[in-house]
């Protein structure tokens, strides 16, 4: 490993600095994404890639004519069921997630304070980076608009818990969820004729919608309970589909969590030591219906979260498949050994006008995708409304 030269120059301190944190964003998720972004990391799911516009993965719907079925060596060729047609039948499109960036100054004074400024620089940069990363599990999870991923989506919204474009803003979970799908009762909440990732539901198929169920239970209560278990398990059995599209991980409220886990704590028959740790971990997760649930700090209880149109509040439950949704950042170069980082650099530390501060620009991009489907996510709710 080549050893970088150092000087107390600001802009050196910075730009090296920058340089050695933006090289090891993994180590960067793990102190500060949180729990979202952590299992993303983990499952291998977030992806390097060259800089871009969109992203676009492919999304093959249908499978063709029915198969043809005969014995075989007859002499006259004819099956007996026969469907050797020549019409291509199957629908493939390409769903599209434009790229999105962030930016931001790190400011610091123009006179360092005494002592060990390589220290301080190092400190100052690395609590940037890592404020970038809990930024984007927050984004990931904001509750009040549901947002779509592709620049061509709608940006206003048709009704009451449409999902739109909003520019610069990448996907979250909530326009995940809704994105041009059919949610509650009645036309009023019917999206699936309104394009997310560029594709209308109404085009492809219920292939490219996610499952939505809303619960008569209710976890915060004795007797609610066993109806939301069997609500819950039934909603993560409507996902699986095969070995890669079923639901991973779900995700909901503290509330929800902890209700969740007494419950099973009470029936389960399990060893006390046991029963007393379940879900104790340091990432606050346990296992149920062959998925691993969380809880997270940025869901709350909020009538945002409920069938469209309602002014009820309830706690959300997302099912998520992290087999399919990916977090792409667009790597740079920096100076250390050649290694790709994901921080690109505007320019040199510069003084802020008339201040005795200084500054260095620095910009990202990223975005959320989904290259296996949707039909493996959910969106449960009703709980504790």
């Amino acid at each position: 490993m080549a050893t970088p030269s150092y000087s107390y120059d600001i802009d050196t301190l910075v730009s090296t600095t920058l340089d050695a944190y933006s090289g090891d964003p993994i180590n960067l998720v793990t102190q500060s994404g949180e729990k979202f972004l952590n299992r993303l990391k983990d499952k291998g799911r977030i992806f390097f890639i060259k800089d871009c516009e969109k992203i676009r993965h492919p999304l093959l719907i249908g499978h063709g004519e029915d198969s043809s079925y005969y014995i075989p060596d007859t002499m006259d060729g004819d099956p007996d069921t026969d469907n050797l047609g020549s019409v291509a039948q199957e629908i493939l499109t390409q769903c599209n997630f434009s790229m999105v960036a962030g930016t931001r100054n790190i400011n610091m004074p123009q006179s360092m304070p005494v002592g060990d400024v390589i220290n301080y620089v190092d400190t100052l940069v690395r609590a940037n980076l890592m404020k970038i990363w809990n930024e984007e599990e927050q984004l990931w999870w904001e509750e009040t608009n549901a947002y779509s991923p592709f620049s061509g989506d709608p940006d206003t919204a048709s009704t009451t818990g449409a999902s739109i474009w909003k520019p610069g803003y990448p996907m979250n979970a909530k326009g995940l969820v809704y994105g041009g799908t059919d949610h509650g009762t009645g036309a009023t909440f019917l999206y699936s004729d309104e394009a997310f990732a560029g594709v209308k539901v109404d085009d492809v198929g219920s292939e490219f919608s996610t499952q939505t169920l809303n619960s008569s239970g209710d976890p915060d209560s004795d007797t609610g309970r066993l109806a939301f278990v069997q609500d819950l398990q039934s909603v993560i059995d409507s996902c699986g589909f095969s070995e890669a599209e079923h639901c991973t991980d779900v995700f909901t409220t503290k509330a929800v969590y902890e209700g969740l886990l007494q419950y099973l704590r009470e029936m389960g028959a399990l060893p006390a030591p046991i029963q007393a740790n379940m879900g104790a971990s340091w990432d606050h997760s346990f296992d149920f219906g062959g998925v691993k649930v969380h809880w997270s700090r940025y869901l709350s209880k909020d009538s945002d979260w409920d069938v469209p149109g309602s002014t009820a509040a309830c706690d959300p439950v997302l099912g998520l498949n992290l087999n399919s949704l990916r977090m792409n950042v667009v790597a740079k170069p920096n100076t250390l050994d050649g290694q790709l980082g994901f921080i690109h650099q505007v320019g040199s530390t510069i003084p802020h006008a008339a201040k005795t501060n200084v500054f260095k620009r620095i910009a990202w991009k990223r975005n959320f995708s989904v290259d296996n489907g949707r039909r493996s996510m959910f969106l449960m709710t009703g709980a504790n409304d």
